[in-house]
């Protein structure tokens, strides 16, 4: 898998773009929102997601950059 990068002609960046889908039953994976104040740099340079875990006992997630989930 590659992820998808976009390249803006004006500025000549990229951007790389990131979704994330969760799931409580390793199927069905349903689509994470980015929200404001939830992408922070960490101590470290790394970029890091932070959202609420929710009510499941369990769960799963999946990060993909090649593609948006349909």
């Amino acid at each position: 898998m590659c992820p998808l990068l976009e390249r803006y002609p004006a500025s000549g960046n990229f951007a790389l773009r990131l979704w994330a889908e969760r799931s409580t039953a390793l199927g069905g994976f349903e689509p994470m929102s980015f929200g404001a104040g939830q992408l922070l740099l960490g101590p470290d340079g790394g970029l890091e997601y932070r959202f609420p875990g929710g009510d499941a006992d369990a769960a799963f997630y999946r990060v993909r950059a090649d593609a948006k989930p349909r």
